[in-house]
């Protein structure tokens, strides 16, 4: 394991240093903690509703729910999206060697149907003050494909997670799989993407009036509720993905919410 760590740190010098991982011992967490994340993402979108997430994020205002469901296309999420600690060249080799552990620990086949790489929108690389690469992996699982979107963003990472990488080792990872009674999960995801500033949930709109309606009704809903704000002033557009989307956060759960629609390129 040493030496394949020290491998990677001299073939991947650049990204790596650009990243801030400089040595055996925090690229090994970083990996960890990347593919931990990846696992329980995947959970998170097949086992939540759009709806749910909506309830969760606006509770409080349960007044604003009828006019986001009816824009909706599709109960279930779109994606997930995180910042991951590696740079994506490490992160494919490694997602494939783990899925089928994954799909053990599902008790469900997992396939890899399609993987997407291109730079963020000029938008979000100016909110986060760095180049940033999103990735996005298409898994299939019970007849459906679940999207998830890693952000690899060129910058030294938040240290929050330091703490968390050193209680992570694979053998201890069956354990943190595990659901309770209830059917949920023992880990939280939000204390596994603590210090991510940029995680959200996907929910797609049914077309680009409903994403321009929902930015236009949210402006004027955060002018009363200083917990919340807009990523961004208008609605953007990534033709590299064909999407225009509008982003929520909810600053006391330092959580988001992109509304989006496809296929307008």
């Amino acid at each position: 394991m040493t030496t394949r760590l020290a491998q990677l740190l001299k073939r991947h010098h650049y990204s790596l240093e650009k990243k801030g991982l400089d040595s055996s011992s925090s690229l090994l967490g970083a990996v960890r903690l990347d593919l931990v994340k990846a696992y329980f993402v995947l959970a998170e979108i097949h086992n939540r509703t759009a709806a749910d997430v909506i309830r969760e994020f606006f509770a409080g205002h349960l007044d604003l729910i009828p006019e986001i469901l009816p824009k909706l296309d599709q109960p279930r999420l779109h994606h997930l999206g995180f910042e991951v600690h590696e740079p994506h060249d490490l992160i494919l080799p490694g997602f494939y060697r783990w899925l089928p552990r994954f799909g053990h620990w599902l008790g469900r086949p997992l396939r890899v149907s399609g993987i997407l790489r291109f730079p963020s929108s000029t938008a979000f690389q100016e909110r986060v003050g760095a180049y940033t690469e999103m990735m996005q992996i298409w898994v299939e699982l019970d007849g459906r494909e679940l999207l998830i979107e890693m952000f690899d963003i060129y910058r030294p990472q938040p240290t929050a997670w330091l703490p968390l990488k050193q209680t992570l080792n694979f053998r201890t990872w069956p354990a943190w799989c595990r659901t309770t009674g209830s059917g949920q999960s023992q880990v939280s995801l939000p204390a596994l993407l603590a210090g991510d500033e940029i995680w959200h949930y996907g929910i797609h709109v049914s077309d680009p009036a409903g994403v321009e309606a929902l930015h236009d009704r949210f402006q004027h809903f955060i002018q009363a509720e200083a917990q919340y704000k807009l990523a961004y002033d208008r609605p953007v557009g990534n033709p590299r993905d064909t999407s225009l989307h509008t982003k929520i956060i909810n600053k006391k759960l330092g959580l988001e919410i992109e509304f989006l629609t496809q296929n307008l390129f």
